[in-house]
């Protein structure tokens, strides 16, 4: 039955334990891990990322969603935006969400506590409307949402603020309010939950 109900999401599912060693999975995630040049594959048995520098936070996410902890902390996981090679602006990114997944055995699926990765292609082309979805969604002021969109679209900082026609020191003050706004702490986490909100295609 769940294995069923995975089949139909429209986006990748990867049940895995602590260790990374893959429990389960949908077709969506079977074809993105076994593309050509993927960013996340599938190595003996175990989910791994195809890039060095995300391999570590890939598993310390996966370790946290599979941790216990006491009722007053629960376990977390979180979300990463792997990029493909900065010489290929244009090849879309992977977006994966971590997180747990307490009754796997319940389901027969392990005997220990596991962690839902779900995986989902992003491009880093946004549509007009995205400045506006994301204003709405996290209340900018609208220089804060131009600003995140262009860093949403892959663009660096000093290009985000050159194409918003202000200083660099001006768009550190509107990222730092981006940053309390959406409760993120660093670019690369605020890309990835700004992609996040995407919605499906």
């Amino acid at each position: 039955m769940l294995s069923s109900s995975f089949s139909h999401l429209p986006f990748g599912v990867v049940v895995v334990t602590g260790q990374q060693r893959i429990v389960q999975l949908n077709e969506a995630a079977e074809m993105i891990l076994a593309r050509p040049g993927s960013l996340l594959r599938a190595f003996g048995g175990e989910i791994q990322a195809s890039n060095f520098k995300d391999a570590q936070p890939l598993q310390r996410h996966i370790a946290d969603a599979c941790a216990t902890y006491d009722d007053l902390t629960p376990s977390k996981g979180g979300t990463l935006l792997l990029r493909g090679d900065r010489e290929e602006p244009d090849r879309p990114g992977l977006l994966v969400s971590i997180a747990p997944f307490v009754h796997a055995p319940a389901y027969g699926l392990a005997s220990e506590r596991c962690a839902m990765v779900m995986l989902r292609d992003v491009s880093f082309q946004v549509s007009d409307s995205f400045a506006d979805h994301i204003r709405a969604l996290f209340e900018l002021t609208p220089a804060e949402a131009t600003l995140a969109a262009a860093l949403a679209a892959g663009y660096s900082l000093k290009d985000a603020a050159a194409s918003s026609s202000i200083t660099v020191k001006t768009s550190r003050t509107y990222l730092e309010r981006i940053f309390a706004k959406t409760r993120t702490r660093q670019q690369s986490q605020l890309v990835a939950l700004l992609k996040s909100t995407e919605p499906f295609r």
